[in-house]
């Protein structure tokens, strides 16, 4: 059975494993605190025979499992931990906005493949074909999208669009898709991250 795991998944600081020992800034300096990098990986994305079809063909397996984790690439300096516990707080927040844009695209990514369940295909290349397209399309998104926001935010220190941002990812978690689009597992889906910031005017 198709799963979707993790994609809700609050960060915390002791899963930055890395730990950089980069010297404490001086007072005023902006600097990069921490890093936070996503990982989306894909299991169980394979075909199997329809029966009595001819010429022969395949459907994707009920067999596609799409998780959101945080990669090891991902580090935090050990300074930050000196910091106050607001300015701590602030600075887990926006790279919880780094990890939710992976987690949304993850999430959106998932159903699309699901969609693709109800094609048939000849070959194996066929499918892979379809698959490279949309992760390439979503591994774009989440460039874009995290330039916009590092962009806009100032890295998470201008509040005022650390906020909007926020409701753009709350948003995306919870507003259903107009018109309403149910999933072929039944789950009523949620607007596309890329979707609900056109409609808010964001370009990527």
């Amino acid at each position: 059975m198709s799963q979707l795991i993790n994609v809700t998944h609050q960060i915390t600081w002791p899963e930055f494993t890395t730990k950089k020992t980069d010297p404490t800034p001086a007072p005023g300096a902006v600097v990069p605190a921490a890093y936070t990098f996503p990982m989306i990986n894909t299991q169980g994305f394979g075909l199997e025979g329809i029966p009595g079809s001819k010429p022969p063909k395949a459907k994707l397996k009920d067999t596609i499992v799409v998780s959101v984790s945080l990669g090891p690439a991902s580090w935090v300096e050990n300074w930050v931990f000196d910091l106050p516990q607001a300015k701590q707080d602030d600075l887990l927040n926006h790279e919880q906005g780094h990890f939710s844009t992976g987690a949304l695209l993850a999430r959106d990514f998932y159903y699309e493949l699901l969609k693709l369940r109800q094609k048939e295909y000849s070959s194996p290349a066929e499918s892979t074909l379809d698959f490279n397209s949309l992760k390439t399309a979503r591994d774009a998104a989440f460039t874009g999208i995290i330039k916009k926001y590092d962009d806009d935010t100032k890295h998470g220190t201008v509040a005022a669009q650390q906020a909007r941002w926020d409701g753009f990812f709350s948003a995306a978690a919870t507003q259903p898709r107009s018109p309403a689009e149910t999933a072929q597992d039944g789950t009523m889906l949620k607007v596309r991250l890329v979707d609900l910031l056109k409609m808010f005017g964001v370009t990527i």
